[in-house]
């Protein structure tokens, strides 16, 4: 079995592959390109490098906000060359297999929560990086908020 996941964020993309248990098997990192094809492209790229001729289990990608966790479109604020990208369909395009497409900082509070904060009832992550953002997990389950909004700390005055 053969997971990828990937981190695309403003600066960088970070792949990896990982087996059933959750160990890392391989990752890459390589600058994120201005253009959105050539994102694509580099995107597969990497998979390819990291998945090492194994058939791959399941996708998951992370990327900044917005996101429309529903559709899988991605509008990260800090990336204008993929604004309104339908990810998850150009991800299905390419792939046969279970694809996750979700805001960077929800993943990190899952992460957190299952790898970390075993028995809280609820883990707020907070991250500043490129953006700025967060994720909440309460009661074992991530919270979206209205309208799958989850709570968009980044746009918050401070």
């Amino acid at each position: 079995m053969n997971y990828i996941g990937l981190d695309i964020g403003g600066s960088k993309f970070l792949v990896a592959s990982a087996d059933a248990q959750g160990n890392i098997k391989q990752r890459v990192r390589r600058p994120t390109p201005p253009a959105l094809e050539d994102g694509i492209a580099l995107l597969q790229e990497m998979i390819a490098i990291v998945s090492d001729g194994e058939p791959v289990s399941a996708i998951g990608a992370a990327a900044g906000g917005p996101l429309d966790w529903q559709t899988g479109v991605i509008s990260p604020l800090h990336q204008p060359a993929w604004r309104d990208v339908p990810l998850r369909q150009i991800m299905a395009d390419r792939w046969d297999c279970p694809l996750y497409v979700d805001v960077d900082t929800n993943v990190a509070a899952l992460a957190e929560y299952h790898l970390g904060g075993h028995d809280v009832p609820a883990l707020l992550y907070l991250t500043i990086s490129t953006g700025m953002g967060g994720g909440l997990v309460q009661n074992g389950r991530l919270y979206r908020g209205h309208n799958g909004a989850h709570p968009e700390v980044g746009h918050q005055t401070i």
